[in-house]
């Protein structure tokens, strides 16, 4: 076929342009042996025919409140052509084109609204059905006088003739249900509506394939199609389909294998692990869908997050419309397609490339949105590295504002900073920083704990002598620890004991006594770029409230277990970064704080790996 989607006229209709059964050069939709008789019941308002009327009337409702836009999707169906019997085989949907052949009708009771769907589907070995359908449902005088009548314990008695099949049970009450929840007032744009913006995907089934087959696949593990599956098909067929190629039937099987391995290719590639949360964030089910989904993007395509039954297909009608509009082909758009992919797989496999988009994807508070780099695609590699050093540029905090840096405040700045410190290790090394084990989960940890709970309960010497070094000599303000528990001489009991302790080589703190510690600390160095470092959610929750010596020796630990510590973070806890840093790895000292800082504003203006 040279359609995928039809519009419900088009499904029954012969035309040879646009019509389903005129493209395949058939007359009717036949329901073979192998399936079950029409069971849609109509009882209850959860019932599939009373459902499917529903939606119909919800769609319906919102075309009209929509300035009459929009389209809306039934499930698709799959057929297979049979040129002996001049027919298309249902598979799999008729209980759907059955339904949609009673919905019009119940329309055409209307005079303005011809039947569409008049003796366009037939049953086999189903006479009664057949013959039900004839004489009753396609007549417009003997509908009127079935809608109006009752089924009692023996089905129904018309022209002396008594119906009590199963089959005919469903119809008559389907068409029942149907009429009744026909918008009365709006009959003739219902019809319309109905007619030319409702749409059935139609999946054509090769003639060499056993129906009976397809028919236990399709029932066993029913799968919707997606956008990606409709948008290959529409590539391949649409492509294939080039009248101006002028090939054969068996060169036309070829191309399409060959376009079939193509995509195949291109959609293992995209789906790995790696590449799926480097480019797209996602799932790897998805990532085929978002990779068709930026080359839409590329041709102008407007995104809507807001994913409903209503939209659900925009992305495959974008491609329909600009092939059918002539403003693309099918060709044009599979060579784009291979292009992209071309284009993404050479910037995965360049290190410096990898490196600098990976920052602008996962730094924390970047305006980056991955789909900026589409604007990028015509650039050759050194372009295209200037284009993203210029980038990275402007997210990064400038030098002379480094050292005002302050957690709390300014948290995505230092996240960026330090995350670029071990992106960018040096302007020799040419690292590439493992992006997939990153997973923009990292947390900002303090070398020296921020609050009073991070302290151990136990202190050594020299966790002593950094809290003196650390505590700033200001009046005590014994007020900020009053409660109705504790008193001021309380409070002074508890300080003069706490300035005992700390001239001692070690001690034992209490909840309150720690309370004061951090009072006293300077929070300002706390809390500023030198005492800060990225560690993993879950590699900073193992640090507990550990001070230095004990955080060094954990993460230590978790690297020989597999965790993924950033360079900058394991030099820090190593002591490696400034020979200013205190050569003892038990402690954290304001001095290392100090020189801490200091590097990171020397190592951020050396921006020779900035081009």
């Amino acid at each position: 076929m040279t359609g995928l989607v039809f519009s419900i006229e088009n499904i029954f209709s012969t035309d040879f342009d646009n019509g389903c059964l005129g493209q395949n050069e058939v007359n009717k939709f036949f329901i073979a042996p192998y399936q079950r008789g029409y069971k849609w019941a109509s009882d209850t308002k959860n019932s599939p025919v009373p459902l499917l009327m529903q939606d119909l009337n919800d769609a319906f409702d919102a075309y009209k409140s929509n300035n009459k836009k929009g389209e809306y999707y039934l499930q698709y169906i799959t057929v297979k052509k049979n040129d002996r019997g001049n027919y298309l085989e249902v598979i799999d949907g008729q209980q759907r084109l059955t339904t949609l052949s009673l919905l019009f009708s119940c329309l055409s009771l209307n005079k303005n609204c011809p039947n569409i769907t008049l003796k366009k589907l037939s049953y086999a070995i189903r006479e009664n059905v057949n013959n039900f359908l004839e004489q009753f449902i396609f007549n417009s005088e003997k509908l009127t006088e079935l809608v109006n009548i009752t089924w009692n314990k023996n089905g129904i008695l018309i022209d002396g003739k008594e119906y009590n099949e199963q089959d005919i049970f469903y119809l008559f009450h389907a068409v029942k249900k149907i009429n009744e929840l026909l918008p009365k007032n709006e009959i003739p744009d219902f019809y319309k509506y109905v007619k030319e913006n409702v749409n059935i995907i139609v999946n054509l089934v090769e003639p060499h394939i056993t129906s009976e087959k397809v028919f236990r696949n399709l029932n066993s593990n029913k799968v919707e199609l997606t956008n990606t599956d409709l948008i290959k098909g529409l590539l391949l067929t649409k492509t294939a389909r080039n009248k101006e190629e002028n090939i054969r039937f068996k060169e036309l099987m070829e191309y399409r294998a060959t376009m079939g391995r193509q995509w195949d290719e291109i959609s293992s590639w995209i789906r790995g692990k790696e590449i799926s949360s480097f480019y797209f964030s996602s799932a790897i089910e998805d990532a085929m869908h978002k990779l068709v989904e930026l080359l839409a993007i590329k041709n102008n395509f407007k995104q809507d997050n807001n994913a409903t039954d209503d939209n659900k297909y925009d992305l495959f009608n974008f491609f329909q419309s600009k092939i059918k509009k002539g403003e693309k082909s099918a060709k044009e758009f599979f060579i784009e397609l291979k292009l992209l992919f071309a284009v993404l797989k050479e910037w995965f496999f360049d290190d410096e490339i990898y490196n600098l988009l990976g920052f602008l994807f996962f730094a924390k508070g970047t305006p980056f949105s991955r789909i900026e780099i589409i604007k990028y695609f015509e650039l050759n590699r050194t372009d295209l590295k200037n284009e993203l050093n210029k980038k990275v540029k402007e997210i990064l905090p400038k030098n002379d504002t480094i050292s005002n840096l302050a957690y709390g405040d300014d948290d995505d700045e230092i996240h960026r900073l330090l995350l670029s410190l071990s992106v960018f290790p040096s302007n020799t090394d040419s690292t590439r920083f493992d992006f997939f084990k990153f997973q923009n989960n990292w947390s900002l940890e303090h070398i020296f704990p921020q609050n009073p709970d991070e302290l151990p309960d136990e202190l050594g010497e020299k966790d002593i002598d950094l809290i003196m070094s650390l505590v700033e000599n200001k009046k005590f303000e014994f007020t900020k620890f009053i409660t109705e528990e504790r008193t001021k001489k309380d409070v002074k009991t508890v300080y003069a004991g706490l300035k005992k302790k700390l001239k001692n080589s070690k001690c034992s703190l209490l909840p309150i006594e720690k309370e004061m510690i951090f009072y006293m600390i300077r929070t300002k160095e706390l809390n500023s770029i030198g005492n800060m470092a990225l560690l993993s959610s879950s590699d900073n929750s193992s640090n507990s409230n550990g001070m230095f010596d004990f955080k060094r020796q954990n993460i230590v630990k978790r690297v020989s277990e597999g965790s993924f510590v950033p360079k900058h973070t394991y030099d820090v806890f190593s002591k490696l970064l400034s020979k200013k840093m205190k050569p003892d790895l038990t402690v954290w000292t304001e001095e290392d704080i100090k020189a801490h800082s200091e590097w990171i504003i020397e190592k951020s203006s050396m921006i020779n790996w900035l081009h």
